[in-house]
């Protein structure tokens, strides 16, 4: 080997190792803060999801607290339920009336012995017997409950809380709720990296190998469809997704590898001259 390619070899060396050092430094750095930023930005997310729950689980109390009122005060509902015959239709029929007045996407009236007196949902519900479902709820009251019932023409999922009043000194229950899909599932005001879904038993994954669950919310789960009736948990699963993240890394990898290589060939041009 002459003195000319020792040379050469040397000033490769004495510039590209330096190099390949700084930059492997620099894309390592900015890595991490990358993907820190990224996660204090999924965190962020993930608990206004949360803070949206709770809030909905406010709105459905204020919903029922209403009607609760409204059916302590209505004659017309005494009289149905002390056994006027005239005024039967006007029960069967109040559910539904109210469901849409108040935004409600499932609500039952039921009497102390778990018997349906009136379905909105469902109006051919009533005089059933269904205890299982005030009893569940009763017992989770700082959180909702997610139940699976039936509507005429399909399933319901719904989120459901519960309130009771007192009418001619008998006690009733107003079981009611929303569909999730309706406000907190997939808003496109979260961004397309951030999704939510809801997982319970005969549910579809929703993880893949290009997501990371970075929440989960526990719930409890009632299908009212089962026989008997099966008492389950269920969650809300905060995802995101790594493709953003990873495109990132790809983009800084590239540029990184962009710098080395015209530094290098600059390198070895001026080291050959």
């Amino acid at each position: 080997m002459n003195f000319r390619l020792r040379l050469l070899l040397a000033i490769l060396l004495a510039v590209l190792v330096p190099l390949g050092a700084l930059a492997f430094g620099i894309r390592r750095e900015m890595d991490r803060r990358l993907t820190a930023e990224y996660a204090e930005r999924v965190s962020a997310m993930a608990e206004v999801i949360e803070s949206d729950l709770v809030g909905e689980r406010g709105n459905i109390d204020a919903r029922l607290n209403a009607l609760a009122a409204d059916l302590a005060r209505d004659n017309r509902f005494r009289l149905a339920v002390l056994g006027a015959g005239s005024h039967r239709q006007y029960l069967l029929d109040y559910a539904s009336g109210a469901m849409s007045l108040s935004g409600l996407s499932m609500l039952q009236i039921q009497d102390s012995t778990g018997r349906i007196l009136s379905s909105g949902h469902f109006r051919n519900e009533f005089d059933r017997l269904q205890p299982e479902l005030p009893h569940l709820l009763a017992s989770t009251e700082s959180t909702m409950a997610l139940v699976r019932t039936r509507t005429p023409e399909a399933e319901l999922l719904a989120l459901v809380r519960v309130d009771s009043f007192r009418v001619a000194g008998r006690h009733y229950t107003l079981v009611g709720g929303i569909r999730p899909e309706a406000r907190l599932l997939n808003q496109p005001s979260r961004g397309q990296d951030l999704s939510v879904a809801l997982v319970y038993p005969g549910a579809a994954n929703v993880t893949s190998v290009a997501t990371r669950v970075v929440g989960e919310i526990a719930l409890p789960y009632l299908d009212l469809l089962s026989e008997p009736v099966a008492v389950d948990t269920s969650r809300f699963v905060i995802t995101h997704s790594l493709k953003t993240l990873e495109a990132l890394r790809r983009s800084v990898d590239r540029w990184f590898l962009a710098a080395v290589v015209i530094t290098g060939a600059v390198a070895l041009t001026l080291a050959a001259w």
